[in-house]
C-alpha cells in the first residue's frame, strides 16, 4: 500500500514540473491589450516588380520577308570544337539572322571523345572547316573546350579574307570556358580575352555578376542611351576597335584599380586582310532566352546579327555558282552533235543550281556578244579552237593558239635483257616485315603493274559523274615494277632456266640465298640473260597546239585547262570552261562543278589547270603459274568511277619517312585478280562518300604507322560505308570498333578461329608466330558474338599477352531488322606482321568474304 502511494506521489510530481512551466510562459508572457500589433503586407505583386522580373510585352512581328534573287550562305556556328551549349540557346539569333535571309546552321562534333587521349592530340579538323565555310556568310564560335590548331585558324583567315564574318564569344559562365582557349583563335586577330570576370555591387541586374554597358562607340554607336546588361562576362584586350565598355561601377577580378572594360570590340589584321570583319563578345548569355527580353538587350541582339548579316563574299570561279545571278545560260560552243554524256552532265549542272536558288536554261552561241538576246549570266563551255573563233575570250587574256611542228627527243638506246622464265611451282619464302620490298627470290611471279588513284583532294560539293583523270605515281618495289616517267613499267624477272636446280622451298632453308652450279657462273648459257641493243626508233615529227601569252608564257593545250571569269559592261557575268578537246573540257566541267582547283593556278579572274587525258587499258597477261591468259588486274583510273577495292592509305598523321601497309594489300590482291585503287589521305584527304560508295570494298588501313588509329572525319567515312550496306575493313592497331577495356600488350603469335572457315582456309592450323619488337596492342573486347553476333577468325595465340583475345573479327547486318548487307571485318594488328604466304593467303579469303554477294 505504501508503494503504491509512493509511486502516485511521484507521478503527480513529475506532472506538475512538465507542465508548470508551460502554464507560467503561457501566462506571463501574453502581450498586453493596448501593445503593437503589425499591419497586415498584401501579396507582391510581382510582374509589376521593375526588377528583376520584367512586365510582360507583345512578341514584335516579324517585319517583310527580304528581297533576295538568289539565297545567302548560312551562318555556321562551330560545336565541332565541343562548346558546352545546347543548340536551342542559339534559337533568338537564328531567329534575328532568318528575318536578314540568312540560315543558321551547325557544325556538329565528329571526333568521339574517348578517341582523343589528351588534351593535346584532338585532330585537326581544316580540312572539314574548310568545306562546311565554303559557302557560309560567318563563323560562330563561342568558348570552344578544345584548341584551335594553326591550320584551322588559317582557314579562318582565308575565310574572313574572302569577305566572310566571326563572331568569337569567350563568356566565363560557360562551362567549356577558357580564354586561354579561345584565344587559340583570337589572337590571329589582334583580340585577347582576359581570364577574368567583371562585377558590379553598385549597379546591376539583381546580381553584383549581372553588369551594365557603359558606352558605345563606332559601329556600336547607334545603341547610346541604351541599358544592356551582361550577364556574366570578361574583358577584352588587344590591337582593336571598342564597341562597347561597361559602366565605370564595373570592376574587374584581375586587373585591379581599372574601370570602363571593353566588352565588345571590332578586330582583324590589316596584313591578312581581314581588318573589321571580326567581332568579340565577351557574354553569350545576352544573346539568348531569357536574357535578351530584358531592358534594352534585344538591340544587342539585332546589332550582333547585322553584323553576321553584313559580309559579302568575294566570289570567284572557286566559289562557283555564287558569282552567277539568279538565270544562268549554258553555251556550249561545238559544232559535234551533243551526246548522252552532254546531257547528263547538264542535267547535273541544272541540279546544282537549283540547290542555290538558280536556274538554267540552253543558250546560243550568239548570246556571247549580243547582250540583248538574253539577260542570263553566261557559262560558255568550248575547245580552244572554237573558242578563238567565236569569242575574244582569248585574246583579252592575252592569249593566242599557235600550231607547232614538234620532234620527239630519242633517248639513248636500251640494253634490255632477254630472260627464259620458268613459273616456280613453291611460294616465295617470308621476307621480314620491315623489309616487304626487298628483292623478289628467283622463280617468285612477277606482280602486274599497279597504277593508284589520281592525285586530287576531295571537294566539297561532290558529282556522281566526274570526268577528270590525272595521272599519278607509286614508289613501288623491285616485285611490283619501276616508275620511269608517269608510267609504271614491269620490271624483267630472274628465273632459272629448265637446266638449273630450282631454289629450296622455305620449309627446307627458309631465307637461303639462291646458287648456281659452277658452271652457270663461269659462263653463259642459252638459258641466261644476254644484253641485247634496242635499236632506237626513228623521231616522228607530230603537231602540238600552244597557248602563247604575250608575256612568252607558253602552255601545251593539252595538257591544260583555262577557266575565265568577267563581267561585261552591262553587268553580265560571263564564266568560260576552255579545253584542248572534248574531253578536257567536260573534265572542266566536272571540276568547276565540283570546286576541285588543287594544283592549280588562281588569278583574280583566271584559273590556269592540268590535264591529263585518259589512260588506256593494261594488256593482257598470263598468269605466272602457267594455263590460259586472263585480263591482268588493272587500277581504276579515276577513284570516282569506282571498282573492285578502293584501299584508303590514312597516312595524314604518319611521320615523315614512315611506310605504311596499304601498299602491300595492293600488291596482293592486285596478284589475285582484283582492280585495286590507292589513296593517300595525305595528299587528298579523305575521300567524299559517293567515292566511297563507288567500290565494292574499302580497305581502311593505318596499322603499321606509330599514331594508328581510326578517329574523326575517318571514322565518319567509314560509318557512311557501313549505313549504307557497304563492306568495309579497318586495319588499324585502335579500329574504334570491338576494341576492349585492357592496356595495350605485345602479340607474338595469332591461331585461327575455326568459327570463320571462309576467312581461315589455307592458313596453319599451328600458331603463326610473329617478327619480335612489335608494338603494344590493345586488345579487342573478348566474346564480342555474345552481344553483337561477330564471328571471330583469329585470336591472339599462347606465346601473346592477352592470349585468345580477338585479333580478327567479322561483324554483319544479317540478323537486322532491315539488312543491308553491310560487312564490317576488324583486323587489330597489321597484315605486314605475317609471314608473306600467310599474308597472301588471307587477303585472298579476306577478298573471298567481303566480296561475295549477301544471300537473298
Amino acid at each position: 500500500m505504501r508503494r503504491s502511494i509512493f509511486w502516485l506521489l511521484t507521478f503527480i510530481v513529475g506532472l506538475l514540473l512538465l507542465i508548470g512551466p508551460i502554464a507560467w510562459r503561457y501566462t506571463w508572457s501574453r502581450p498586453p491589450a493596448d501593445s503593437y500589433t503589425p499591419p497586415e503586407i498584401p501579396t507582391a505583386a510581382i510582374a509589376a516588380t521593375p526588377i528583376p522580373t520584367s512586365t510582360p510585352a507583345p512578341v514584335p512581328v516579324a517585319g517583310e520577308l527580304p528581297e533576295m534573287p538568289v539565297k545567302r550562305g548560312p551562318v555556321v556556328v562551330d560545336l565541332a570544337h565541343y562548346s558546352a551549349i545546347r543548340r536551342d540557346r542559339f534559337q533568338p539569333l537564328a531567329g534575328a539572322l532568318a528575318e536578314r535571309g540568312v540560315d543558321l546552321r551547325f557544325w556538329l562534333p565528329t571526333v568521339p571523345l574517348e578517341s582523343v587521349r589528351s588534351f593535346t592530340e584532338f585532330p585537326d579538323q581544316s580540312e572539314a572547316l574548310q568545306k562546311i565555310l565554303a559557302d557560309a556568310s560567318a563563323l560562330v564560335v563561342v568558348s570552344p573546350f578544345f584548341l584551335y590548331s594553326e591550320k584551322e585558324v588559317q582557314v579562318v583567315e582565308r575565310f574572313l579574307a574572302d569577305g566572310g564574318r566571326l563572331l568569337v564569344i569567350s563568356d566565363p559562365d560557360i562551362e567549356s570556358d577558357a580564354a586561354r582557349d579561345t584565344n587559340s583563335l583570337a589572337t590571329a586577330f589582334n583580340i585577347v580575352f582576359h581570364e577574368d570576370y567583371l562585377y558590379d555591387t553598385v549597379d546591376n541586374d539583381a546580381n553584383y555578376i549581372f553588369f551594365f554597358q557603359g558606352d558605345y562607340f563606332d559601329q556600336a554607336a547607334g545603341l547610346r542611351g541604351s541599358r544592356i546588361a551582361f550577364y556574366g562576362g570578361r574583358s577584352i584586350d588587344g590591337a582593336m576597335t571598342p564597341q562597347v565598355r561597361s559602366a565605370s561601377t564595373t570592376l574587374s577580378s584581375l586587373r585591379i584599380g581599372q574601370s570602363h572594360f571593353t566588352t565588345a570590340a571590332i578586330g582583324g589584321t590589316v596584313a591578312t586582310n581581314t581588318a573589321g570583319r571580326v567581332l568579340a563578345l565577351s557574354d553569350f548569355d545576352v544573346l539568348t532566352d531569357p536574357y535578351v527580353t530584358r531592358h534594352d538587350n534585344r538591340r544587342m541582339l539585332e546589332f550582333v546579327a547585322d553584323f553576321l548579316a553584313g559580309g559579302v563574299r568575294i566570289q570567284t570561279i572557286a566559289d562557283f555558282p555564287a558569282f552567277f545571278g539568279k538565270t544562268v545560260a549554258l553555251v556550249v560552243d561545238s559544232s559535234d552533235p551533243v551526246g548522252a554524256q552532254a546531257i547528263a552532265k547538264a542535267a547535273e549542272l541544272q541540279r546544282l543550281l537549283e540547290l542555290s536558288g538558280r536556274s538554267l536554261q540552253l543558250g546560243a552561241t550568239r548570246w556571247l556578244t549580243d547582250s540583248t538576246a538574253s539577260d542570263a549570266d553566261l557559262l560558255y563551255v568550248a575547245r580552244y579552237e572554237d573558242a578563238s573563233r567565236s569569242t575574244t575570250l582569248l585574246a583579252d587574256i592575252g592569249f593566242i593558239l599557235e600550231e607547232r611542228i614538234v620532234t620527239p627527243t630519242v633517248r639513248a638506246p636500251a640494253v634490255v635483257p632477254t630472260v627464259t622464265a620458268t613459273p616456280a611451282q613453291t611460294p616465295s619464302p617470308a621476307l621480314p616485315p620491315e623489309d616487304k620490298t626487298s628483292p623478289t627470290p628467283e622463280g617468285t611471279p612477277e606482280l602486274p603493274p599497279l597504277t593508284p588513284a589520281p592525285d586530287v583532294p576531295p571537294t566539297p560539293t561532290p558529282i556522281s559523274t566526274p570526268l577528270t583523270l590525272t595521272a599519278a605515281l607509286v614508289t613501288p618495289g623491285p616485285d611490283i615494277g619501276e616508275v620511269t616517267g608517269n608510267a609504271l613499267v614491269q620490271a624483267p624477272a630472274e628465273t632459272p632456266s629448265p637446266t638449273e636446280e630450282p631454289p629450296a622451298s622455305p620449309g627446307s632453308q627458309a631465307g637461303a640465298e639462291p646458287t648456281a652450279s659452277p658452271e652457270a657462273t663461269s659462263q653463259p648459257s642459252e638459258a641466261q640473260s644476254t644484253p641485247e641493243a634496242t635499236p632506237s626508233p626513228e623521231p616522228t615529227p607530230t603537231t602540238q597546239l600552244f597557248l602563247v601569252r604575250n608575256d612568252g608564257i607558253q602552255l601545251l593545250a593539252e595538257e591544260t585547262q583555262l577557266f575565265i571569269q568577267r563581267i561585261e559592261q552591262d553587268s553580265r557575268k560571263v564564266v568560260a570552261v576552255l579545253g584542248a578537246n572534248a574531253d578536257a573540257v567536260e573534265a572542266g566541267l566536272t571540276r568547276l562543278m565540283n570546286r576541285d582547283f588543287s594544283g592549280c593556278l588562281i588569278q583574280t579572274e583566271l584559273v590556269i589547270c592540268p590535264y591529263q587525258a585518259k589512260a588506256g587499258a593494261t594488256p593482257s597477261a598470263a598468269p605466272a603459274g602457267g594455263g590460259a591468259a586472263r585480263p591482268a588486274p588493272t587500277a581504276t583510273a579515276s577513284a570516282d568511277e569506282g571498282g573492285d577495292v578502293l584501299i584508303v592509305d590514312d597516312d595524314r598523321n604518319a611521320g615523315e619517312g614512315e611506310r605504311g601497309e596499304a601498299e602491300l594489300y595492293a600488291a596482293l590482291l592486285s596478284r589475285a585478280g582484283y582492280a585495286v585503287t590507292l589513296w593517300s589521305t595525305r595528299e587528298r584527304g579523305y575521300p567524299m562518300s559517293n567515292t566511297l560508295l563507288s567500290f565494292r570494298w574499302v580497305i581502311w588501313s593505318d596499322a603499321l604507322y606509330e599514331r594508328s588509329g581510326v578517329r574523326g572525319e575517318a571514322l565518319q567515312s567509314i560509318g557512311i560505308i557501313i549505313n549504307s550496306g557497304g563492306k568495309v575493313t579497318i586495319s588499324s592497331r585502335m579500329p574504334f570498333f570491338g576494341v576492349g577495356a585492357e592496356p595495350p600488350s605485345p602479340i607474338a603469335d595469332v591461331v585461327i578461329d575455326p568459327a570463320a572457315p571462309d576467312l581461315i582456309q589455307g592458313l596453319p592450323s599451328d600458331p603463326i608466330p610473329l617478327p619480335e619488337g612489335l608494338p603494344p596492342v590493345i586488345p579487342l573486347t573478348r566474346n564480342p558474338e555474345q552481344t553483337t553476333n561477330a564471328t571471330i577468325a583469329l585470336r591472339r595465340g599462347p606465346a601473346s599477352a592477352a592470349a585468345e583475345a580477338p585479333v580478327m573479327m567479322l561483324f554483319t547486318d544479317a540478323n537486322a531488322d532491315e539488312p543491308k548487307g553491310a560487312r564490317l571485318l576488324i583486323f587489330g594488328m597489321s597484315i605486314a606482321w605475317l609471314p608473306d604466304d600467310v599474308a597472301e593467303q588471307l587477303v585472298q579469303n579476306m577478298a573471298r568474304v567481303m566480296l561475295a554477294e549477301a544471300a537473298p
